[in-house]
């Protein structure tokens, strides 16, 4: 009995082996896009995060072993397998098998990483046959925002930017939130229960618009203490709502802030009254003096300049002249008008000839009769001509030095009369313009068609305009001719018979001229030519520079480009040029802007804001205006709109005229 039972035992156990089947490993890999293991996360006793392994089997009851990390779950032939990060091999148990040991070394996989999802198939169960596994249902979820390009955040993972379109997951339900910089961010919840989800976003601004002006336009815009680069008026636009500080910042002025409220989609306004921190300050000083303020050099005669409230020291510089000073307090909002001349460094010159009773010019003005004593003759060089009907004229350039008497002792040899000049031809060119000629010497006046243009400190002025050129006003003119160059010396001299000029070219600007000087020889010019020659009305002169008619609108007479134009200080070489050397302007004139200052008709006044037709200034005054600026002067002297005066006896190396008829 015993040998018997011993050989059954023996054969149920060789039968159950027989019968035991195997199981495999179809497919082990990393499911990069499942994120299971974050939106349904497990730790372990230590609180770490654990990783998942999606065990497909098809066969309930199969038990795991290793660090498996809670209970599995099974459903539709996957199971959920959680395990510790860093485990290295999983064990599956199924009754009927053999038991399968899994190394993931096996199959390039390192030690588990957490809220990693891992998909393991394992095949060799039949049931008559081998059975598929059960495919996970799928589906795509699209988004799209406006504006797009928003972050897209599925169960707090982020997964891509708007449009959204490529991104696949399984049926089941997802928490969404988009973000944008300056826009609110936006949650919502997909549910993905068939082949695709897809939904378009509005988000909502998160900023708005700041709308600033201030009382003086062109004040720069700070916003949160940094440049926004732009100026008022302006609009700033996508500003991040809440609290700001809008700061204007603007030359000589007080800098102003205000605190400003952004609501979502509104804009907000700002407007702030800016405080001035200077004064007009004006100095008036001798033709050519040049004028400094804490050793900045400012112009020169005469200046007008906003300036910053402070003390100011100021000074006045002239050659042969000691330098005059004083100290001034610029309070805002309080003009001055400063009047500072330099003193005169005096020689004395005793004059003598043969033949006595000769006349005495002296830098072309007249002093007297020989024997001559002059008590104050600036020191310097001198122009002295001596001269006496029917003798030939003795001239000398004496120098004088301060306190020093210099002396002259002229011999006047008796000439031969001169034949006078007479007019030779006139005739008339196209447009109207006149061709004259006078003792062999030819100059052309011409044709301005009258017409109605704003006179003063005009737009494209700037900001070189003098307080004096304002305010613009309109003027109406009649039709009237201008020469259409300045008075040569070689013009004078046909007329005059001398040449007072300090710089020798026949085809030089006459220059050393007073305004009396001009209407003397205006006379004579007449007396020949019986025309009714004149010096132009600063209107005139004006309209003229500025082009007439034909006008472009330059800030100088015929460019906005001074030097191709003009003789001025930075181009002159410290003289005057021949006259037409440079570009004409609109009406074909030339050296409106520098070579030599030009004398006009007017006294010196103040402009008026109302209309004018042919007005001729002032009725009386102590200064006459003169135009164009010089070979000594600076740019700004030279624009079209700029003004100066002088007394009408005044005479100098950079002043000479222009006529008009």
């Amino acid at each position: 009995m015993s040998v018997k039972y011993l050989t059954i035992v023996i054969s149920f156990v060789c039968a159950i082996n027989i019968q035991a089947q195997t199981l495999e490993v179809k497919s082990f890999a990393v499911k990069a896009n499942d994120i299971t293991a974050r939106t349904q996360p497990r730790q372990d006793i230590n609180g770490k995060d654990c990783a998942l392994v999606k065990v497909q089997l098809a066969a309930p009851n199969a038990v795991f072993e290793g660090n498996v990390i809670g209970n599995v779950a099974y459903n539709t032939s996957e199971y959920l397998v959680y395990m510790a990060q860093g485990s290295k091999k999983l064990t599956v148990k199924l009754e009927g098998y053999l038991p399968l040991e899994v190394s993931f070394q096996d199959y390039d996989i390192g030690p588990l990483e957490p809220k990693t999802v891992y998909l393991l198939t394992i095949s060799g169960v039949t049931n008559g046959k081998e059975q598929e596994p059960v495919r996970t249902k799928t589906g795509w979820i699209i988004l799209d925002s406006e504006p797009s390009g928003a972050s897209v955040y599925i169960n707090d993972e982020f997964v891509g930017n708007t449009p959204l379109s490529n991104y696949k997951q399984a049926y089941g339900t997802y928490k969404y939130r988009l973000e944008s910089p300056n826009y609110h961010p936006t949650t919502g919840t997909i549910e993905l229960n068939a082949g695709r989800f897809e939904q378009k976003i509005i988000l909502k601004p998160a900023f708005g618009s700041i709308s600033v002006n201030s009382s003086i336009a062109g004040a720069k815009i700070v916003l949160d203490g940094k440049q926004t680069g732009k100026q008022t008026p302006a609009t700033l636009t996508e500003i991040p709502s809440g609290s700001h500080t809008i700061s204007l910042q603007l030359d000589k002025y007080a800098p102003r802030q205000q605190e400003v409220m952004v609501e979502d989609g509104q804009t907000a306004n700002v407007s702030l009254t800016l405080e001035a921190r200077f004064a007009r300050i004006t100095i008036s000083t001798l033709d050519g003096a040049e004028i400094y303020s804490n050793g900045k050099l400012l112009g020169k005669g005469r200046i007008s300049e906003d300036m910053m409230e402070g003390y100011y020291d100021l000074e006045v510089r002239l050659n042969h002249h000691k330098s005059a000073t004083k100290q001034i307090q610029v309070i805002a909002g309080q003009s001055q008008e400063i009047t500072l001349n330099p003193t005169p460094i005096y020689g004395s010159l005793d004059v003598t000839s043969t033949p006595h009773d000769a006349e005495v010019t002296i830098d072309g003005k007249l002093y007297g009769k020989t024997p001559l004593t002059v008590d104050q003759l600036l020191e310097g060089e001198h122009k002295v001509v001596i001269s006496k009907p029917k003798y030939t004229s003795d001239t000398r350039t004496v120098n004088i030095s301060e306190n020093v008497n210099a002396s002259i002792d002229a011999k006047l040899d008796v000439a031969v009369e001169a034949t006078p000049p007479q007019i030779q031809n006139r005739t008339s060119t196209a447009g109207g313009s006149r061709t004259f000629t006078v003792g062999g010497v030819q100059f052309k006046m011409i044709a301005v068609e009258g017409g109605t243009f704003t006179m003063g400190a005009t737009n494209e002025q700037g900001g070189d305009a003098y307080i004096d050129e304002e305010p613009t006003h309109s003027v109406t003119l009649s039709s009237y001719s201008i020469g259409e160059t300045e008075v040569t010396q070689a013009l004078w001299q046909a007329v005059m018979g001398s040449n007072p000029s300090s710089f020798s070219g026949s085809q030089k600007p006459v220059e050393y001229v007073s305004w009396n000087d001009c209407q003397d020889f205006i006379k004579k010019l007449n007396a020949i030519t019986g025309e009714k020659f004149r010096l132009p009305t600063e209107a005139e002169w004006e309209f003229a520079a500025r082009g007439g008619n034909k006008s472009r609108g330059y800030k100088y007479a015929g460019s906005n480009t001074l030097g191709s134009i003009a003789w001025y200080d930075d181009n002159s070489n410290g003289e005057a040029h021949n006259v037409g050397m440079k570009q004409a302007n609109e009406l074909g004139l030339y050296d409106m802007s520098g070579n030599v200052w030009e004398w006009c008709s007017d006294w010196n006044g103040d402009y008026s804001s109302g209309s004018q037709t042919n007005p001729k200034g002032p009725s009386s005054g102590n200064f006459r205006v003169r135009r164009g600026g010089s070979w000594y002067g600076i740019a700004r002297h030279c624009r079209v709109s700029s003004r100066s005066y002088s007394a009408p006896t005044f005479r100098d190396s950079h002043l000479g005229f222009r006529l008009a008829l």
